[in-house]
């Protein structure tokens, strides 16, 4: 459960800045939820600021993996 909220956390920071990111350059940026969880507190000076970040998903073609790597795309395409 505790690596279920630290994803999500994370997911919920790397949307806000990806939908940030594609704001025109007078629009308020929406803030970041840095704070929600220690995970996203720690790596807030790497997400944030002027860094880069690349979001590797890595799945399985087989039947038996179908489920988990179907939540790694979708948590890929959200933290787009």
């Amino acid at each position: 459960i505790a690596i279920k909220a630290s994803l999500n956390a994370l997911g919920d920071v790397l949307q806000a800045l990806s939908r940030n990111g594609r704001l025109p350059p007078d629009a308020a940026p929406a803030p970041v939820p840095y704070r929600n969880h220690r995970l996203t507190r720690l790596l807030a000076d790497s997400l944030g600021g002027g860094a880069r970040t690349l979001m590797v998903a890595t799945v399985r073609p087989t039947p038996d993996h179908y489920r988990a790597s179907l939540t790694t795309l979708r948590f890929a395409a959200r933290a787009r």
